[in-house]
């Protein structure tokens, strides 16, 4: 049985029907694929790619050909949930045409169904949501009162400028709801209590991580499940109980020719110590 595409109306309708929404990040084709198996309404590949599957200290090195690359991998395993990737930093702020090419470029070569841009990037956002795809905001964190006065500017200017939903980061739950209140499309959280939507990362959900933010759940310990199973490997290996018998390829043919061959290839080689010398 098919199951319809998330889009970007329908994800409007559940926001005013009051219907939470979910979004997970994924980076390559199997967490794609396992959330969308979820039935998450949203997929995000994140800048976070760069910390998280990269390995690097910083999100900010993360390029435009990095990201397609890995969206394409996540588009692969993602068919129903609508199809979020971050825009790297650098490929929109210095101008509005400029922003709207890199848009472009990261559809066309990854066939994402939206981006998503940090801070209060009107221009860009016009300019994107004119060439046709669809925007997703995104403010915090929020430490004082100043920087909930520009999340609040950002989020209601993004807004008007076409963006179909926006990711509060690290805002205090107090700040966020009143933010709520001059919006019209919905917020999703992460580290900002009760929004309209909640986002977590992959790697925090099922524990693929050592250390995951104090305000993600962990709803399984796969990093250390692989660990262990890794360790047993390499000691099944040490002590001569793997392979077994079971797991040797099956040898019923005819290897005649080939026993002929290796005899034929042996006497006029030496034997294997010789040859390796």
């Amino acid at each position: 049985m098919s199951v319809s595409k998330v889009t970007v109306r329908e994800l409007q309708g559940r926001y005013e029907r009051g219907v939470p929404l979910t979004m997970m990040t994924a980076y390559d084709y199997h967490s794609g694929l396992q959330a969308d198996a979820s039935g998450v309404d949203m997929v995000l590949l994140g800048d976070s790619l760069g910390k998280v599957v990269l390995g690097r200290n910083t999100t900010l090195s993360v390029t435009l050909t990095e990201m397609a690359h890995h969206a394409r991998a996540v588009r692969a395993g993602v068919h129903r949930a609508l199809l979020v990737a971050d825009m790297p930093f650098g490929t929109y702020e210095v101008s509005g045409e400029h922003a709207a090419d890199s848009a472009i470029e990261l559809v066309k070569s990854s066939l994402i169904d939206a981006v998503k841009l940090e801070g209060e990037q009107v221009a860009a956002a016009k300019a994107i949501t004119s060439a046709g795809v669809p925007v997703m905001a995104h403010v915090g964190p929020v430490t004082d009162a100043s920087e909930a006065r520009g999340a609040l500017s950002a989020c209601v200017n993004m807004a008007a400028a076409g963006c179909f939903a926006v990711v509060f980061e690290c805002l205090p739950s107090a700040v966020a709801t009143r933010i709520m209140q001059h919006l019209k499309i919905p917020a999703i959280g992460i580290g900002s209590g009760r929004c309209d939507g909640q986002v977590l990362m992959y790697h925090d959900a099922v524990g693929l991580r050592g250390k995951s933010p104090s305000f993600a759940k962990r709803y399984a310990e796969v990093d250390a499940t692989i660990r262990n199973a890794l360790t047993a490997f390499r000691d099944d290996v040490i002590a001569g109980t793997f392979p077994t018998a079971a797991h040797e390829t099956n040898d019923s043919g005819d290897w005649s020719e080939f026993w002929l061959f290796a005899e034929q290839q042996q006497k006029g080689n030496g034997n294997r110590s010789e040859v390796e010398k």
